[in-house]
């Protein structure tokens, strides 16, 4: 087949009709079929994986036409051209149009990343085709599937020092035989940029002071697939797990990084919220001066009311060796109930066939912190 001489670049009006750049075009002969201009494009059915092929169809082109292939705009670079225009992201040559002016499930692999490294999300994406003579620019819409996935377990991460188990799939790099490098950041849920919880310099394990931890190699169990536990910050400012910032009394979320922000550019670039993993931490316990004088429980705090769903609970604050300020935290099946710090906690669904208990802490200036937990009641629906 002969080949038709290719133009280097788009004219700038042509630039800006397309919203595409970089395309690397053909001249065709003037002569058009009558159905040129009517142009269709189409998809094979259903979800696609980032790395599977699409099948791409079309009707109304051109005849002899040769279609440079793009996705989301210029997000890929030009996935299909033919080998003389030596594009670097091409995986594919270019689409030749029939006689009839169309073509048949042309297949297109479905890149795992942008250009930039950053993943292929699952959701809509764009598959588009284009030639210079006639102008054409055609595209039609396609759905992907997730390529990788996160989750997270922080059923222990109540309080400073507890741990969060964070898991993941399909985190490969760019050679996709090898696992990525993933790294742990722990931000505060209730701010809009990343405040995130960081160790003192001498503990940090990565040079982005943000990462808190990084997902080690030994919990990898196959190529992408990982399970690691993360212990918190103890809420101390000093050694290897605390952090710059006091740690606790806040509501807390879970955020996975690789690629960019781990400076690794073989490596594919996700940034991952678990927003649906938020928790809370417990603020942490005050420290009391050197030699102050401890404060002492004489006897413990007691609930009191009907143990029922939709009951109100309330408890003493004890008593204790001297005069003191208390703070209460109530508590199901020995964890934290958020928002519940009053004296007085109402009974919900949730706390139906489990034990309620409430931890006072006593404080005082120039005395040592202590608590007490009243005896738990079993609640009933």
């Amino acid at each position: 087949m002969t080949h038709r001489p290719r133009l280097r670049a788009l004219a700038a009006p042509l630039v800006g009709a397309l919203a595409l750049t970089g395309l690397q075009f053909q001249t065709a002969p003037s002569a058009v079929a009558a159905n040129c201009g009517s142009e269709t494009l189409t998809t094979s059915a259903g979800a696609v994986a980032p790395g599977d092929t699409l099948l791409i169809s079309g009707s109304g082109f051109c005849p002899g036409q040769r279609l440079a292939v793009k996705m989301d705009f210029d997000a890929y670079g030009q996935l299909g051209a033919d080998p003389d225009e030596e594009i670097a992201e091409a995986t594919r040559g270019r689409i030749e149009v029939g006689a009839d002016g169309s073509f048949s499930d042309e297949p297109l692999v479905i890149p795992r990343y942008q250009s930039d490294g950053k993943v292929t999300e699952a959701g809509t994406h764009r598959v588009h085709v284009l030639d210079n003579d006639p102008v054409t620019t055609q595209f039609t819409l396609f759905q992907t599937t997730a390529s990788y996935a996160a989750s997270a377990d922080v059923s222990a991460a109540t309080a400073p020092g507890g741990t969060v188990t964070v898991s993941g799939t399909g985190w490969l790099d760019r050679s996709s035989t090898a696992s990525s490098q993933v790294g742990v950041v722990l931000e505060r849920a209730d701010q809009v940029t990343i405040d995130a919880a960081q160790r003192l310099p001498a503990f940090q394990p990565h040079p982005n002071a943000k990462i808190w931890a990084l997902v080690p190699a030994a919990a990898f169990t196959a190529p992408g697939e990982f399970s690691s536990v993360i212990t918190l910050p103890d809420g101390t400012t000093t050694g290897s797990t605390g952090s710059t910032v006091t740690f606790g009394g806040h509501d807390y979320r879970i955020r996975l990084w690789s690629g960019a922000q781990l400076g690794n550019g073989s490596d594919i670039t996700r940034n991952v919220s678990l927003s649906e993993a938020a928790f809370s931490v417990s603020a942490p316990p005050a420290v009391s001066p050197p030699g102050a004088k401890p404060i002492k429980n004489t006897k413990k705090p007691a609930i009191t009311g009907k143990a029922k769903v939709g009951k109100v609970l309330k408890t003493t604050k004890g008593t204790w060796n001297t005069t003191v300020t208390v703070k209460y935290q109530w508590l199901r099946n020995g964890k934290t109930i958020k928002g519940a710090t009053k004296a007085k906690s109402k009974a919900t669904k949730k706390d139906a066939k489990k034990k309620i208990t409430v931890k006072v802490t006593a404080t005082k200036s120039g005395w040592k912190t202590a608590t007490a937990t009243a005896k738990a009641v079993k609640i009933r629906r």
